[in-house]
């Protein structure tokens, strides 16, 4: 089974508000590059956002996607 794991960011986001005319973003290239069975997305979005992403990527593939709603302050860790 494979399973992308990721986490929804602003590119991805561009490219479902410009409806593609910025390129598929991250997610929708991988989707579309890959074979998945599943997609889980992390985002710390407000819902009405996220939903209208997810909105979007089902419009442009057939993977099921889940939504994990995660608060976080930045996507990066200081590995010090």
């Amino acid at each position: 089974m494979n399973i992308l794991v990721a986490w929804l960011g602003n590119s991805d986001l561009t490219a479902a508000s410009t409806d593609g005319s910025n390129g598929l973003g991250p997610l929708l290239g991988a989707i579309k590059a890959f074979q998945f069975d599943s997609v889980h997305l992390l985002s710390d979005h407000k819902g009405g956002v996220t939903s209208a992403f997810v909105d979007w990527l089902r419009g442009n593939s057939e993977v099921p996607v889940v939504i994990h709603p995660a608060n976080l302050t930045s996507p990066y860790r200081d590995w010090e």
